[in-house]
């Protein structure tokens, strides 16, 4: 668990700089 908390501490931070986002969608899922 350390690693992930690692791992979210850095990811806003890489995002920001380049621009990206998250996309999320509400609604029924499906497993493929």
């Amino acid at each position: 668990m350390a690693m992930f908390d690692e791992y979210r501490r850095e990811v806003p931070a890489t995002e920001a700089r380049h621009g990206g986002h998250y996309l999320a969608r509400g609604g029924a899922t499906r497993v493929l």
